[in-house]
């Protein structure tokens, strides 16, 4: 390996971790704006109960004419056929008939008033709609959350490749410190592999073999883990990352690695 990778993949892993900021600082502000909406949302409450409330009552008698109207149409078919008028209409009949038209003019002004006091209640309901819908603001705090949602991953995936960097990193800067023909005699303790972990305390040869199937492979991988890959690697385990924590995997790995570096080659 050239003396020039290991600086290399310093500087990469360097402009990962101002992405990842970048991206964090990004989240920040937006769960910023998402609380400001929310605020903004329930200093609206006393409105919205209030509206809410003009809907309900609109809605009630709007109700209530539909009722009334169907009440008074079944009313008007159950009513007897009148009888017919004959050719020579006496004085009564005369007065019979200008009565039965004075009542349907009545109905038909009853009516016409009826349906202008639907489409007035149609306009003004849509309205407290409208208006209930922008004070809620239920689909703008949505959508800023979705976006909170991809920014979360995002910085956990640049996370999990930065931690990635930082494994490869260490092991490149130790395969360069490492003479290339190592006198048999003076052979440093095993830092990769079972037999490497099978130095740091709390874990076993199961869990030795499952590290090494999920792709750590020395202690500079288990030295150079974050939360993100921490937390992975916990749940592949069926461990909670707390544990790992206590049993200090991290710090032993990097204490050994520290010792290993001073130890004569």
């Amino acid at each position: 390996m050239s003396k020039a990778e290991p600086e290399l993949l310093r500087e990469h892993v360097a402009r990962l971790e101002i992405t990842a900021n970048a991206a964090r600082s990004i989240a920040q502000r937006l769960a910023s704006r998402i609380d400001e909406a929310a605020e903004a949302t329930s200093a609206h409450a006393p409105r919205l109960a209030q509206l809410e409330q003009a809907l309900a009552s609109l809605r009630e008698e709007h109700a209530r004419s539909i009722a009334e109207l169907r009440s008074r149409a079944i009313e008007a078919s159950a009513a007897p056929a009148l009888e017919p008028i004959p050719p020579a209409p006496s004085p009564e009949s005369s007065g019979a008939q200008e009565e039965l038209r004075a009542s349907v003019r009545t109905l038909r002004v009853d009516l016409e008033g009826h349906l202008r006091a639907f489409d007035a209640r149609r306009l003004r309901i849509e309205a407290l709609e409208a208006e209930l819908s922008r004070l809620r603001g239920d689909q703008h705090l949505t959508e800023l959350r979705r976006e909170l949602e991809r920014l979360d991953l995002r910085v956990a995936g640049l996370e999990q490749v930065v931690g990635s960097l930082r494994g490869e990193l260490a092991r490149a800067l130790e395969a360069r410190e490492t003479p290339r023909n190592p006198e048999p005699e003076l052979a440093s303790p095993p830092s990769q592999g079972v037999e490497a972990f099978a130095r740091i305390k709390g874990i076993g040869p199961k869990t030795a073999k499952a590290l090494v199937e999920l792709g750590v492979g020395s202690l500079a991988d288990v030295a150079a883990w974050q939360s993100a890959e921490l937390a992975r690697v916990a749940a592949a385990l069926g461990k909670r990352p707390e544990q790992i924590a206590k049993a200090r995997w991290v710090e032993q790995a990097r204490t050994l690695l520290a010792a290993d570096a001073r130890s004569p080659r």
